[in-house]
């Protein structure tokens, strides 16, 4: 037992070494708790057959540096070849930058929004005034080209749906 447990945590150092070696951070890279497990197979008499003892861990990564994430992991296929099993997950992204952006899109949403009142004013003969009502709604985020989810694509969209009142004047 004491020898798969080393083995085990040479296993996690070298993957660690290896995605620190990617370009990642040691404060990007989080090494988790190696669980047990016993495993016992019998046969149809209930006579034990066999039994195994099995640990796993797990590595988290969480990055800024997006890029860099499908070279780490076909890296770390390298591993298997050399006798580790891993299970590399496919990672999960996940748009951080909403903050930055948010000015610029209720300012365009604005903007789209009197450019379109224009037209109805023109169409009906009357012109636009200020605003006499405003309602932002959330912010939906999403892979690009995806109805629903937002965590498999790096490429994102952001949408933003407002709802503008205005004044019109003869």
């Amino acid at each position: 037992m004491r020898k798969l447990y080393e083995q085990s945590e040479a296993d996690q150092s070298r993957i660690v070494s290896l995605l620190l070696e990617s370009g990642f951070e040691k404060s990007e890279v989080s090494p988790g708790v190696i669980d047990y497990e016993k495993k016992e197979f019998r046969d149809d008499k209930q006579q034990l057959v066999e039994e195994k003892h099995v640990l796993v861990g797990s590595i988290d990564v969480e990055t800024g540096k997006v890029r860099l994430v499908s070279e780490a992991r076909s890296k770390l296929n390298r591993l298997i070849a050399q006798g580790i099993d891993i299970q590399n997950n496919a990672p999960a992204y996940h748009f951080t930058k909403l903050n930055e952006i948010k000015p610029a899109m209720v300012k365009e949403a604005t903007t789209n929004a009197r450019i379109a009142a224009n037209e109805f004013a023109a169409d009906a003969g009357v012109k636009v005034g200020g605003i006499r009502d405003a309602q932002q709604g959330g912010f939906i985020i999403r892979d690009v080209g995806e109805e629903y989810g937002d965590t498999k694509s790096i490429e994102k969209e952001v949408r933003l749906v407002t709802t503008i009142t205005f004044y019109l004047t003869d």
